[in-house]
């Protein structure tokens, strides 16, 4: 199965009075008055992330207003200056993904030289957007315990948000009261969700994630498209100072419980869980080469996932007397399908036993418990295995040019198998999410936004037979037509249901291919 999105977005912004209209950015804006409540028109505004040392600068409109779009996520110290005012500074004014921050300043008639200093506090309501979200912050994605490390199910921490279906497409959330095609997941602001389901196989790196932010009505207008919650989890991006962190989650049998039903005269089933990896970043630093400190900064980080369990789950499968013809261990009366006339003591004539049926008995495991139903209790081994990459790369151009490209690689293998052998199915797959985005100042009240992001999924669901180069199985059944894996190389059986049995059959090799065409947003 190969799922491709590809999205181009170009904005370019005029900076209004509207900012809260405006589509797909983080900006720190507020209006500047006296203490007599007037307007301060042509104050000079600078912000300076503390990590990185991005610096922004505009003045106040004729408003008094300050609009500064399009920045880095971090926290910020927002100093305002003009000729016979003192000076307004205020720290600690944090910046999350998609958020538009109001800090709003009085300036106090004095000398340049006099400072007024605030400490930032989170606004209780935000007056800038009409959104309905919340942000699942650094703290929160590290500390709160996940299943797995998989920071999507951050998301259903959120009001309104449920967790939906999981399947082999992915995982699903419910919310917004939509249904769940109707969501929206994105790394970063790119798709990395099926086409024709809102569901996502990527798992990206716990550790690398700065935020996850949900929104769940009212919102702005780059996510038209979607109805329902919208999920997007933010990368994190380097910074002046080298951070790492390495870690390992392990889980073993040694630690379990049994189950239920399980003989207590066996072993435990066997299981094992090892999910390892690194994370590191700050600035690109070549001794004696480039210094990219306040302008180059990297992230890397790496994954790896080992698991094997194995279970002994219970089964009905026919019994020896049954794949014979002979049904006299059940109680209700075996009727001739061609005359309806009853068959004395429930026996089939060995005449009347298909070959075609014959064969397919032989792929049920003998009996090896007692009675009709429930009398089969088999190992079924399942295996996830994946190995994921997320690299990403800062660049500043100046203080009006900034770049980033960021690349997330995730390979995963996964075996679900089965007590019946020729049940299990196997599932290579690969996620590859690409962005890289350009944004320019062009003037304090223009601004230039331009992204381009490329997701990819080859995602195939192999058989038994064709993972083991069995051909021929499925025409050697001798049912009329059924010859695809001889015509065409589909390797496999058709799928068979018995009423109170297992059935037999998962298909064949599944695969599709289907193209999200590029949007241009001006």
């Amino acid at each position: 199965m190969q799922r491709i999105c590809v999205c181009l977005s170009l904005t370019v912004l005029l900076a209004t009075p509207a900012w809260a209209q405006l589509a797909g950015q983080t900006a720190l804006v507020g209006t500047v008055t006296d203490r007599d409540g007037g307007i301060v028109p042509g104050a000079a505004v600078t912000a300076v992330n503390v990590n990185t040392k991005d610096t922004y600068e505009t003045t106040t409109n004729a408003q008094g207003q300050y609009n500064i779009q399009f920045v880095r996520l971090g926290t910020y110290e927002l100093t305002i200056t003009l000729a016979g005012f003192q000076t307004f500074k205020a720290t600690g004014v944090e910046v999350a993904g998609n958020q538009v921050v109001r800090t709003d300043a009085v300036l106090p008639v004095g000398g340049v030289a006099e400072t007024v200093t605030v400490e930032a506090a989170a606004a209780v309501l935000a007056t800038d957007r009409a959104a309905i979200s919340q942000t699942v912050d650094q703290r929160a994605v590290a500390n709160l315990p996940l299943s797995g490390r998989n920071v999507w199910q951050l998301a259903s921490t959120t009001p309104g948000v449920l967790g939906g279906q999981t399947s082999d497409i992915g995982l699903t959330f419910r919310g917004a009261g939509q249904r769940d095609i109707q969501n929206s997941l994105t790394l970063d602001g790119i798709n990395s969700s099926s086409n024709l389901l809102a569901a996502t196989s990527m798992r990206p790196i716990a550790e690398a994630v700065s935020e996850v932010q949900v929104q769940t009505g009212s919102t702005s207008a780059e996510y038209g498209a979607y109805l329902g919650v919208h999920i997007n989890v933010v990368t994190k991006s380097g910074t002046n100072q080298f951070h790492g962190a390495g870690f390992e989650y392990y889980q073993s049998d040694a630690l379990d419980a049994r189950g239920h039903f399980d003989n207590r005269a066996n072993p435990k089933n066997p299981r094992e869980r090892n999910q390892y990896g690194f994370q590191f970043d700050g600035p690109v630093v070549l001794p004696r080469l480039y210094d990219g400190r306040n302008k180059t900064f990297f992230m890397g980080a790496f994954e790896g996932i080992r698991s094997e369990t194995r279970t002994s789950p219970i089964i009905s499968v026919p019994t020896a007397r049954m794949r014979q013809g002979d049904f006299s261990e059940v109680a209700a009366q075996i009727r001739n399908p061609f005359t309806r006339e009853n068959l004395p003591t429930n026996q089939i004539p060995q005449s009347m036993l298909s070959p075609t049926a014959l064969r397919l008995l032989d792929y049920f495991p003998m009996p090896n418990r007692p009675g009709t139903a429930a009398n089969y209790q088999g190992d079924a081994f399942d295996k996830d295995d994946a190995d994921q990459v997320l690299l990403r790369v800062d660049q500043n151009l100046g203080n009006k040019i900034r770049l980033y490209a960021r690349y997330n690689w995730h390979d995963s293998y996964n075996l679900l198998g089965s007590p019946i052998e020729v049940q299990s199915i196997t599932q290579p797959r690969v996620n590859k999410n690409s962005l890289f985005s350009y944004t320019h100042t062009l003037l304090p009240n223009l601004h230039n936004d331009f992204r381009i992001g490329y997701h990819r999924i080859d995602f195939d669901t192999l058989n038994h037979f064709w993972v083991n180069n069995l051909a021929g199985v499925g025409a050697g059944l001798g049912i009329p037509g059924f010859d695809g894996d001889v015509q065409y190389g589909n390797l496999g059986i058709p799928s068979v249901g018995i009423t109170a049995f297992s059935g037999l059959g998962q298909g064949a090799r599944t695969g599709t291919s289907s193209t999200r065409r590029s949007r241009c947003r001006t």
